[in-house]
């Protein structure tokens, strides 16, 4: 909950503050080199049913919708409206570790009854090779688990382009389906 300063609080603040100067920067100092523009956002595209399970675009959006999930539900999906239950961060992971550990983690949370987890693969910025190399292998990695019903780019606040939301088939779905 924020209050709003008051006039009196702002004066007080520079009262105990008091008169401030400029930092004086060196000129010999190393600068650090200005932090690259990230691209433009991509333009917003209706979530439609594809004859095959979408899988994201040529602009590299991480997105899959298993064939039968109801268009509702990946929207829901898409717009955050799922709890996340659980969380991956894969920073720091080569590709082998991170693929053992998505595993590992979707078979767990799966278990444990969990429906909507955030995977965060990071965007690649501090990659030897200066790209995702993991976040490229993610979609592929997710599609391949039976689980995975649906995943699409997390929010900005829940990690943007950096995360995906993953939906998984609920625990007893495939007991109801043998019957």
């Amino acid at each position: 909950m924020r209050s709003k300063l008051t006039n009196a609080d702002i004066e007080e603040f520079r009262r105990a503050v008091g008169q401030l100067e400029p930092l004086k920067t060196d000129p010999a100092a190393p600068q650090q080199p200005p932090r690259p523009v990230p691209p433009p956002a991509p333009p917003h595209k209706a979530v439609g049913r594809a004859p095959a399970p979408a899988v994201g675009g040529n602009d590299g959006e991480l997105s899959y919708c298993r064939s039968g999930l109801q268009d509702r539900v990946f929207r829901k999906l898409r717009r955050g409206q799922f709890s996340i239950e659980g969380e991956l961060d894969l920073h720091g992971y080569t590709l082998a570790q991170a693929d053992a550990a998505l595993c590992t983690f979707l078979d767990r949370s799966r278990a444990q009854g969990k429906r909507c987890v955030r995977v965060i693969h990071g965007k690649g910025l501090r990659s030897p090779q200066g790209r995702p190399t993991i976040r490229h292998e993610v979609g592929g990695w997710l599609r391949r688990h039976d689980e995975t019903l649906a995943f699409c780019p997390a929010r900005p606040e829940d990690g943007g382009a950096g995360a995906v939301y993953v939906l998984l088939r609920a625990a007893h779905s495939r007991a109801r389906r043998r019957r």
